[in-house]
Protein backbone atom coordinates (compact mmCIF):
# COMPACT_ATOMS: atom_id res chain seq x y z
CA UNK A 1 0.00 0.00 0.00
CA UNK A 2 0.94 3.21 -0.63
CA UNK A 3 2.50 4.94 2.73
CA UNK A 4 3.50 8.62 1.32
CA UNK A 5 1.75 11.25 3.18
CA UNK A 6 2.33 15.38 4.41
CA UNK A 7 4.26 15.63 7.58
CA UNK A 8 2.77 18.63 9.22
CA UNK A 9 0.74 16.88 11.86
CA UNK A 10 3.67 15.63 13.46
CA UNK A 11 4.67 18.19 15.53
CA UNK A 12 1.44 19.72 16.56
CA UNK A 13 0.20 16.07 17.95
CA UNK A 14 3.68 16.07 20.45
CA UNK A 15 1.03 16.52 22.94
CA UNK A 16 -1.05 13.35 22.82
CA UNK A 17 2.56 11.22 23.23
CA UNK A 18 1.91 10.93 26.93
CA UNK A 19 -1.56 11.75 27.59
CA UNK A 20 -3.26 8.47 27.96
CA UNK A 21 -6.97 8.82 26.49
CA UNK A 22 -10.40 7.68 29.03
CA UNK A 23 -11.98 4.79 28.11
CA UNK A 24 -15.64 3.88 28.37
CA UNK A 25 -17.14 3.71 31.53
CA UNK A 26 -19.25 0.46 29.95
CA UNK A 27 -15.87 -1.30 29.62
CA UNK A 28 -15.21 -1.36 33.16
CA UNK A 29 -18.16 -2.58 34.10
CA UNK A 30 -17.94 -5.45 31.26
CA UNK A 31 -14.32 -6.49 32.17
CA UNK A 32 -15.14 -6.69 35.98
CA UNK A 33 -16.90 -10.22 35.95
CA UNK A 34 -14.38 -11.93 33.15
CA UNK A 35 -11.45 -11.42 35.72
CA UNK A 36 -12.57 -14.02 38.10
CA UNK A 37 -13.54 -16.17 35.71
CA UNK A 38 -10.87 -19.11 35.40
CA UNK A 39 -12.35 -20.29 31.76
CA UNK A 40 -12.36 -16.72 30.20
CA UNK A 41 -10.49 -17.17 26.49
CA UNK A 42 -8.69 -14.58 25.37
CA UNK A 43 -10.90 -14.01 22.19
CA UNK A 44 -13.74 -12.98 24.47
CA UNK A 45 -11.35 -10.32 25.68
CA UNK A 46 -10.26 -9.48 22.45
CA UNK A 47 -14.16 -8.92 21.21
CA UNK A 48 -15.05 -6.69 24.01
CA UNK A 49 -11.63 -4.32 23.91
CA UNK A 50 -12.63 -3.90 20.36
CA UNK A 51 -15.96 -2.38 21.59
CA UNK A 52 -14.33 0.60 23.14
CA UNK A 53 -11.68 2.00 20.71
CA UNK A 54 -9.03 4.41 22.91
CA UNK A 55 -9.05 0.99 25.26
CA UNK A 56 -8.20 -1.15 22.34
CA UNK A 57 -5.34 1.32 21.61
CA UNK A 58 -3.84 1.41 25.16
CA UNK A 59 -3.71 -2.15 24.92
CA UNK A 60 -2.28 -2.68 21.23
CA UNK A 61 0.44 -0.25 22.49
CA UNK A 62 0.87 -1.59 25.43
CA UNK A 63 1.60 -5.29 24.82
CA UNK A 64 4.20 -3.93 21.90
CA UNK A 65 6.12 -2.25 24.58
CA UNK A 66 6.85 -4.93 26.83
CA UNK A 67 9.88 -7.41 26.04
CA UNK A 68 8.09 -11.20 26.37
CA UNK A 69 9.61 -14.65 25.42
CA UNK A 70 6.78 -15.82 23.28
CA UNK A 71 6.44 -12.80 20.70
CA UNK A 72 9.29 -12.55 18.86
CA UNK A 73 8.01 -9.97 16.65
CA UNK A 74 5.21 -7.07 17.03
CA UNK A 75 1.97 -7.58 17.92
CA UNK A 76 -0.74 -6.87 15.49
CA UNK A 77 -4.11 -7.70 16.39
CA UNK A 78 -6.12 -7.97 20.02
CA UNK A 79 -6.00 -11.04 21.00
CA UNK A 80 -2.67 -11.85 21.05
CA UNK A 81 -1.93 -8.64 23.33
CA UNK A 82 -4.52 -9.89 25.70
CA UNK A 83 -2.31 -13.00 25.37
CA UNK A 84 0.16 -11.01 26.86
CA UNK A 85 -1.57 -8.63 29.21
CA UNK A 86 -3.45 -11.12 31.14
CA UNK A 87 -7.10 -10.06 31.51
CA UNK A 88 -6.21 -8.74 34.90
CA UNK A 89 -4.06 -6.22 33.32
CA UNK A 90 -6.53 -5.43 30.70
CA UNK A 91 -8.59 -4.84 33.62
CA UNK A 92 -6.32 -2.58 35.23
CA UNK A 93 -5.26 -0.55 32.11
CA UNK A 94 -9.33 0.28 32.14
CA UNK A 95 -8.80 0.83 35.58
CA UNK A 96 -5.92 3.21 35.34
CA UNK A 97 -7.70 5.39 32.50
CA UNK A 98 -10.23 7.60 33.83
CA UNK A 99 -13.93 7.17 32.32
CA UNK A 100 -14.46 9.36 29.35
CA UNK A 101 -18.24 9.37 30.74
CA UNK A 102 -16.89 11.68 33.62
CA UNK A 103 -14.11 13.75 32.58
CA UNK A 104 -15.70 14.77 29.41
CA UNK A 105 -18.10 17.52 30.14
CA UNK A 106 -21.42 18.29 28.08
CA UNK A 107 -21.16 19.59 25.17
CA UNK A 108 -17.96 17.35 24.00
CA UNK A 109 -19.29 14.28 25.52
CA UNK A 110 -22.03 12.72 23.82
CA UNK A 111 -20.56 13.35 20.27
CA UNK A 112 -17.01 11.45 21.76
CA UNK A 113 -19.22 8.99 22.97
CA UNK A 114 -20.92 8.85 19.13
CA UNK A 115 -17.27 8.63 18.14
CA UNK A 116 -16.36 5.83 19.81
CA UNK A 117 -19.50 3.92 19.06
CA UNK A 118 -18.90 4.18 15.19
CA UNK A 119 -15.77 3.20 16.05
CA UNK A 120 -16.93 -0.13 17.77
CA UNK A 121 -19.65 -0.52 14.82
CA UNK A 122 -16.52 -0.38 12.49
CA UNK A 123 -15.06 -3.13 14.05
CA UNK A 124 -18.18 -5.42 14.40
CA UNK A 125 -18.48 -4.81 10.78
CA UNK A 126 -15.20 -5.45 9.56
CA UNK A 127 -14.98 -8.71 11.27
CA UNK A 128 -17.97 -9.50 9.46
CA UNK A 129 -16.59 -8.60 5.87
CA UNK A 130 -13.48 -9.71 6.48
CA UNK A 131 -14.54 -12.97 7.45
CA UNK A 132 -17.08 -13.26 4.45
CA UNK A 133 -14.25 -12.19 2.00
CA UNK A 134 -12.16 -14.82 3.47
CA UNK A 135 -9.58 -12.72 4.44
CA UNK A 136 -6.09 -14.30 5.78
CA UNK A 137 -6.52 -12.54 9.10
CA UNK A 138 -9.88 -10.55 9.62
CA UNK A 139 -8.62 -9.10 13.79
CA UNK A 140 -6.23 -7.10 11.74
CA UNK A 141 -8.97 -5.94 9.67
CA UNK A 142 -11.28 -5.26 12.76
CA UNK A 143 -8.31 -3.54 14.87
CA UNK A 144 -8.12 -1.05 11.76
CA UNK A 145 -11.63 -0.49 11.46
CA UNK A 146 -12.02 0.21 15.31
CA UNK A 147 -9.25 2.38 14.88
CA UNK A 148 -9.60 4.35 11.29
CA UNK A 149 -10.86 7.23 13.06
CA UNK A 150 -8.07 7.35 15.28
CA UNK A 151 -7.16 10.98 15.02
CA UNK A 152 -11.07 11.86 15.40
CA UNK A 153 -11.37 10.05 18.13
CA UNK A 154 -8.43 11.61 20.30
CA UNK A 155 -9.66 14.88 19.83
CA UNK A 156 -13.27 14.83 20.57
CA UNK A 157 -11.57 12.63 23.96
CA UNK A 158 -8.68 15.46 24.47
CA UNK A 159 -11.78 18.02 25.07
CA UNK A 160 -10.42 19.83 22.00
CA UNK A 161 -13.40 22.56 21.57
CA UNK A 162 -12.65 23.31 17.85
CA UNK A 163 -14.09 19.65 17.27
CA UNK A 164 -17.60 21.38 17.92
CA UNK A 165 -17.17 24.00 15.00
CA UNK A 166 -16.04 21.40 12.52
CA UNK A 167 -19.12 19.17 13.63
CA UNK A 168 -21.28 22.63 12.91
CA UNK A 169 -19.21 23.22 9.42
CA UNK A 170 -19.89 19.61 8.61
CA UNK A 171 -23.62 19.95 9.16
CA UNK A 172 -23.90 22.56 6.25
CA UNK A 173 -25.18 21.10 3.30
CA UNK A 174 -22.24 21.41 0.91
CA UNK A 175 -19.67 20.97 3.10
CA UNK A 176 -16.71 18.08 2.30
CA UNK A 177 -15.17 16.67 5.69
CA UNK A 178 -12.06 17.08 5.27
CA UNK A 179 -12.23 20.43 3.64
CA UNK A 180 -13.73 21.74 6.95
CA UNK A 181 -11.07 19.90 8.79
CA UNK A 182 -8.62 21.39 6.86
CA UNK A 183 -10.10 25.13 7.25
CA UNK A 184 -11.09 24.55 11.60
CA UNK A 185 -8.43 22.27 12.26
CA UNK A 186 -5.35 23.48 9.83
CA UNK A 187 -5.19 19.63 8.68
CA UNK A 188 -6.84 16.81 8.23
CA UNK A 189 -8.11 14.20 11.34
CA UNK A 190 -6.53 11.80 8.60
CA UNK A 191 -3.14 13.29 9.10
CA UNK A 192 -3.53 13.52 12.31
CA UNK A 193 -4.56 9.52 13.43
CA UNK A 194 -1.42 8.60 10.55
CA UNK A 195 1.14 10.81 11.78
CA UNK A 196 0.05 9.45 15.39
CA UNK A 197 0.01 5.65 14.00
CA UNK A 198 3.14 5.76 12.58
CA UNK A 199 4.96 7.51 15.71
CA UNK A 200 3.22 5.03 18.23
CA UNK A 201 4.48 2.34 15.77
CA UNK A 202 0.82 0.81 15.30
CA UNK A 203 0.48 -2.89 13.63
CA UNK A 204 0.68 -1.20 10.08
CA UNK A 205 -2.45 -2.48 8.35
CA UNK A 206 -3.97 0.65 11.12
CA UNK A 207 -1.75 2.91 8.91
CA UNK A 208 -1.98 1.63 5.37
CA UNK A 209 -5.71 2.31 5.75
CA UNK A 210 -5.76 5.43 7.00
CA UNK A 211 -5.33 7.19 3.98
CA UNK A 212 -7.82 7.43 1.57
CA UNK A 213 -5.92 6.90 -1.83
CA UNK A 214 -5.42 3.36 -0.49
CA UNK A 215 -8.89 2.39 -1.48
CA UNK A 216 -7.98 0.69 -3.99
CA UNK A 217 -6.28 -2.34 -1.82
CA UNK A 218 -9.55 -4.52 -0.83
CA UNK A 219 -8.29 -4.81 2.54
CA UNK A 220 -8.20 -1.19 3.38
CA UNK A 221 -11.40 -0.66 1.22
CA UNK A 222 -13.51 -3.21 3.44
CA UNK A 223 -11.96 -0.55 6.43
CA UNK A 224 -13.12 2.26 4.81
CA UNK A 225 -16.28 1.23 4.13
CA UNK A 226 -17.06 -0.42 7.83
CA UNK A 227 -16.19 3.19 8.77
CA UNK A 228 -18.14 5.18 6.52
CA UNK A 229 -21.31 2.57 6.84
CA UNK A 230 -21.22 2.76 10.54
CA UNK A 231 -21.56 6.47 10.55
CA UNK A 232 -24.90 5.55 8.69
CA UNK A 233 -25.99 3.68 11.17
CA UNK A 234 -25.47 6.12 14.36
CA UNK A 235 -26.68 8.90 12.08
CA UNK A 236 -29.92 6.87 11.22
CA UNK A 237 -29.81 6.31 7.88
CA UNK A 238 -30.01 10.03 6.78
CA UNK A 239 -27.30 10.95 4.60
CA UNK A 240 -27.50 10.72 0.90
CA UNK A 241 -24.01 9.22 0.46
CA UNK A 242 -25.31 6.32 2.30
CA UNK A 243 -26.36 5.24 -1.28
CA UNK A 244 -22.66 5.40 -2.61
CA UNK A 245 -20.89 3.71 0.00
CA UNK A 246 -23.78 0.39 -0.22
CA UNK A 247 -23.09 0.07 -3.36
CA UNK A 248 -19.60 0.16 -3.00
CA UNK A 249 -19.76 -2.47 -0.37
CA UNK A 250 -22.32 -4.32 -2.78
CA UNK A 251 -19.81 -4.95 -5.35
CA UNK A 252 -17.10 -5.35 -3.05
CA UNK A 253 -18.72 -8.29 -1.51
CA UNK A 254 -20.11 -9.61 -4.74
CA UNK A 255 -23.57 -9.50 -3.39
CA UNK A 256 -26.79 -7.71 -3.17
CA UNK A 257 -28.36 -4.97 -1.66
CA UNK A 258 -31.15 -6.55 0.15
CA UNK A 259 -28.19 -8.92 1.87
CA UNK A 260 -25.86 -6.28 2.75
CA UNK A 261 -29.03 -4.60 4.12
CA UNK A 262 -29.81 -7.83 6.06
CA UNK A 263 -26.12 -7.78 6.95
CA UNK A 264 -25.89 -4.29 8.60
CA UNK A 265 -29.54 -4.98 10.31
CA UNK A 266 -28.27 -8.14 12.26
CA UNK A 267 -24.95 -5.80 13.09
CA UNK A 268 -27.18 -3.61 14.66
CA UNK A 269 -29.35 -6.26 16.29
CA UNK A 270 -26.55 -7.52 17.96
CA UNK A 271 -24.82 -4.19 18.93
CA UNK A 272 -27.69 -2.33 20.14
CA UNK A 273 -28.00 -3.92 23.93
CA UNK A 274 -24.32 -1.92 24.49
CA UNK A 275 -26.06 1.11 22.96
CA UNK A 276 -26.54 2.68 26.19
CA UNK A 277 -23.48 2.56 27.18
CA UNK A 278 -22.39 5.14 24.16
CA UNK A 279 -24.68 7.08 25.90
CA UNK A 280 -27.54 6.37 22.39
CA UNK A 281 -31.04 4.84 21.70
CA UNK A 282 -31.54 1.32 20.24
CA UNK A 283 -29.92 2.32 16.59
CA UNK A 284 -32.48 1.80 13.95
CA UNK A 285 -32.87 -0.77 11.63
CA UNK A 286 -32.17 0.11 7.54
CA UNK A 287 -34.66 -0.78 5.17
CA UNK A 288 -35.21 -1.06 1.43
CA UNK A 289 -38.03 1.91 1.72
CA UNK A 290 -35.18 3.70 3.01
CA UNK A 291 -32.69 3.78 0.40
CA UNK A 292 -35.86 3.56 -2.10
CA UNK A 293 -36.25 7.28 -0.64
CA UNK A 294 -33.00 8.08 -0.86
CA UNK A 295 -32.71 7.62 -4.24
CA UNK A 296 -35.81 9.35 -5.08
CA UNK A 297 -34.75 12.68 -3.00
CA UNK A 298 -33.63 15.30 -5.33
CA UNK A 299 -30.27 16.73 -3.89
CA UNK A 300 -31.48 20.63 -3.10
CA UNK A 301 -29.24 23.26 -4.52
CA UNK A 302 -27.17 24.88 -2.52
CA UNK A 303 -24.06 27.44 -2.26
CA UNK A 304 -21.00 26.29 -1.27
CA UNK A 305 -20.24 27.20 2.37
CA UNK A 306 -16.68 27.98 2.05
CA UNK A 307 -14.27 27.47 -0.53
CA UNK A 308 -10.22 26.58 -0.24
CA UNK A 309 -7.97 29.54 -0.50
CA UNK A 310 -4.58 29.16 -2.26
CA UNK A 311 -2.16 29.04 0.80
CA UNK A 312 1.57 30.08 0.37
CA UNK A 313 2.80 28.87 3.19
CA UNK A 314 1.93 25.22 2.45
CA UNK A 315 2.56 25.93 -1.36
CA UNK A 316 6.11 26.52 -0.39
CA UNK A 317 6.69 23.83 2.31
CA UNK A 318 5.08 21.11 -0.55
CA UNK A 319 7.99 22.12 -2.92
CA UNK A 320 10.66 22.29 -0.43
CA UNK A 321 9.41 18.46 -0.58
CA UNK A 322 9.00 18.13 -4.07
CA UNK A 323 12.92 19.10 -4.84
CA UNK A 324 14.05 16.19 -2.68
CA UNK A 325 11.74 13.81 -3.38
CA UNK A 326 13.71 10.32 -3.39
CA UNK A 327 11.11 8.53 -4.80
CA UNK A 328 7.71 8.38 -6.68
CA UNK A 329 5.64 8.03 -3.74
CA UNK A 330 7.23 11.04 -2.44
CA UNK A 331 6.87 13.27 -5.63
CA UNK A 332 3.39 12.30 -6.30
CA UNK A 333 2.58 13.43 -2.19
CA UNK A 334 3.98 16.93 -2.35
CA UNK A 335 2.44 17.28 -6.19
CA UNK A 336 -1.02 16.46 -4.60
CA UNK A 337 -0.08 18.07 -1.21
CA UNK A 338 0.99 21.25 -3.58
CA UNK A 339 -1.89 21.16 -5.59
CA UNK A 340 -4.73 20.61 -2.85
CA UNK A 341 -3.21 22.98 0.01
CA UNK A 342 -0.93 25.42 -1.53
CA UNK A 343 -3.28 26.32 -4.58
CA UNK A 344 -6.73 25.62 -2.96
CA UNK A 345 -7.47 22.92 -5.06
CA UNK A 346 -10.47 20.64 -3.54
CA UNK A 347 -9.89 17.27 -4.77
CA UNK A 348 -6.66 15.97 -6.22
CA UNK A 349 -6.48 12.67 -8.00
CA UNK A 350 -3.00 10.86 -9.55
CA UNK A 351 -3.95 8.11 -11.93
CA UNK A 352 -0.65 6.13 -12.80
CA UNK A 353 -0.84 4.31 -16.20
CA UNK A 354 -0.73 0.51 -16.98
CA UNK A 355 0.58 -0.18 -20.34
CA UNK A 356 -0.57 -3.87 -20.24
CA UNK A 357 -3.96 -2.88 -19.19
CA UNK A 358 -3.95 -0.11 -21.51
CA UNK A 359 -5.98 1.85 -18.22
CA UNK A 360 -4.97 4.65 -16.09
CA UNK A 361 -5.96 3.96 -11.90
CA UNK A 362 -5.74 5.82 -9.29
CA UNK A 363 -2.51 5.61 -6.21
CA UNK A 364 -2.64 8.95 -4.74
CA UNK A 365 -5.26 11.24 -3.94
CA UNK A 366 -5.87 14.38 -1.84
CA UNK A 367 -9.30 15.91 -0.75
CA UNK A 368 -11.03 12.44 -1.57
CA UNK A 369 -10.51 10.51 2.05
CA UNK A 370 -14.37 10.31 2.45
CA UNK A 371 -15.08 9.41 -1.41
CA UNK A 372 -13.64 6.04 -1.63
CA UNK A 373 -15.16 5.71 -5.06
CA UNK A 374 -13.06 8.10 -6.62
CA UNK A 375 -9.54 6.50 -4.44
CA UNK A 376 -10.88 3.59 -7.00
CA UNK A 377 -11.25 4.91 -10.30
CA UNK A 378 -9.72 3.40 -13.09
CA UNK A 379 -10.50 4.49 -16.84
CA UNK A 380 -9.13 3.11 -19.92
CA UNK A 381 -6.80 5.77 -22.42
CA UNK A 382 -5.93 3.53 -25.64
CA UNK A 383 -9.52 5.19 -27.01
CA UNK A 384 -10.93 8.32 -28.40
CA UNK A 385 -12.42 9.95 -25.54
CA UNK A 386 -11.19 12.82 -23.30
CA UNK A 387 -8.72 10.82 -21.36
CA UNK A 388 -7.38 8.50 -24.26
CA UNK A 389 -6.95 12.18 -26.52
CA UNK A 390 -4.54 13.64 -23.22
CA UNK A 391 -2.80 10.47 -22.80
CA UNK A 392 -1.06 10.77 -26.22
CA UNK A 393 0.97 14.01 -25.49
CA UNK A 394 1.60 15.60 -22.63
CA UNK A 395 -1.77 18.27 -22.01
CA UNK A 396 -3.14 20.45 -19.98
CA UNK A 397 -7.18 20.49 -20.53
CA UNK A 398 -9.40 22.74 -18.67
CA UNK A 399 -13.00 21.59 -18.53
CA UNK A 400 -15.17 25.27 -18.33
CA UNK A 401 -18.25 26.89 -19.71
CA UNK A 402 -16.59 28.06 -23.04
CA UNK A 403 -15.82 24.87 -23.85
CA UNK A 404 -18.43 22.54 -22.12
CA UNK A 405 -21.11 21.21 -24.66
CA UNK A 406 -18.41 20.00 -26.61
CA UNK A 407 -16.13 18.30 -24.11
CA UNK A 408 -18.62 16.87 -21.79
CA UNK A 409 -19.46 13.71 -24.02
CA UNK A 410 -16.03 12.87 -24.39
CA UNK A 411 -15.68 13.10 -20.59
CA UNK A 412 -15.33 8.88 -19.49
CA UNK A 413 -18.92 7.80 -18.29
CA UNK A 414 -17.29 6.61 -14.65
CA UNK A 415 -16.05 10.15 -14.34
CA UNK A 416 -19.07 11.72 -15.13
CA UNK A 417 -20.84 9.92 -12.06
CA UNK A 418 -18.63 10.91 -9.77
CA UNK A 419 -18.81 14.76 -10.84
CA UNK A 420 -21.99 16.05 -9.19
CA UNK A 421 -21.26 19.90 -8.85
CA UNK A 422 -18.13 20.10 -10.37
CA UNK A 423 -18.84 21.68 -13.72
CA UNK A 424 -14.85 22.59 -14.72
CA UNK A 425 -12.34 20.84 -13.66
CA UNK A 426 -8.74 20.46 -14.63
CA UNK A 427 -6.78 17.08 -16.40
CA UNK A 428 -3.21 16.80 -17.02
CA UNK A 429 -1.49 14.57 -18.72
CA UNK A 430 2.31 13.54 -17.28
CA UNK A 431 5.18 12.20 -19.89
CA UNK A 432 8.37 10.69 -18.41
CA UNK A 433 11.09 10.35 -20.56
CA UNK A 434 8.61 10.65 -23.37
CA UNK A 435 6.45 8.03 -22.09
CA UNK A 436 2.67 8.44 -21.17
CA UNK A 437 3.25 8.36 -17.18
CA UNK A 438 -0.13 9.39 -15.84
CA UNK A 439 -2.80 11.96 -15.08
CA UNK A 440 -3.75 14.55 -12.95
CA UNK A 441 -7.16 15.17 -11.98
CA UNK A 442 -7.95 18.34 -10.20
CA UNK A 443 -11.51 19.97 -9.00
CA UNK A 444 -13.31 22.71 -7.51
CA UNK A 445 -16.05 20.35 -6.64
CA UNK A 446 -18.43 22.99 -6.65
CA UNK A 447 -19.81 25.62 -9.03
CA UNK A 448 -19.42 28.04 -6.75
CA UNK A 449 -15.93 27.91 -6.04
CA UNK A 450 -15.14 28.45 -9.81
CA UNK A 451 -11.98 27.03 -11.28
CA UNK A 452 -9.13 30.02 -12.21
CA UNK A 453 -6.83 31.18 -14.55
CA UNK A 454 -4.05 31.13 -11.38
CA UNK A 455 -5.61 27.59 -10.46
CA UNK A 456 -4.64 26.42 -14.30
CA UNK A 457 -1.59 28.12 -14.52
CA UNK A 458 -0.11 26.80 -10.87
CA UNK A 459 -1.17 23.60 -12.08
CA UNK A 460 0.63 23.64 -15.09
CA UNK A 461 3.83 24.57 -13.26
CA UNK A 462 3.55 21.73 -10.73
CA UNK A 463 3.78 19.44 -13.56
CA UNK A 464 6.78 20.52 -14.85
CA UNK A 465 8.05 20.43 -11.42
CA UNK A 466 6.70 16.68 -11.39
CA UNK A 467 7.93 15.73 -14.79
CA UNK A 468 11.47 16.84 -13.94
CA UNK A 469 11.64 15.01 -10.35
CA UNK A 470 10.40 11.90 -11.20
CA UNK A 471 13.31 11.66 -14.09
CA UNK A 472 15.91 12.89 -11.96
CA UNK A 473 14.71 10.07 -9.52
Amino acid sequence: MSTATPRRAAGRTQNLDDWYPPVLDASRRRLAPLVDRGDVAPREVAELVADDPLLALGVIRRANAVEHRHFSSPIHTLEPAVMMLGVGGVQRLAQQATAIDESLPEPMRAPALRALARGALAGRLARVLATARQDADPEEVVLAAVLHRLGEMLLWAKGDRRMLGLRGAIAQRGVAPHEAEFVILGQGVEEIGYSLAERWRLPPLVTDCIPGRNARYARALTVMLSAQLSRHMVLGWQDARLLDHLALACELMETSQEDMIDTLNVLIDDFNPLADGYGLAPLTALTAERVSELEATPAPPYRQFFCLAPRRDFMQAALRRLQVAADEDAVLAATLDAAHNGLGLNRVLFARADAERGEIGVVAAAGTGYEPAFNRLRLPYQGDDLVGLLMRKPTLFWLSDGNRDAAWPRVPEPLKALLDDAPAFLMASVFVRGQPFGLIYADRRSATCGLGRSAHDGLARLVQLMTARLEAV
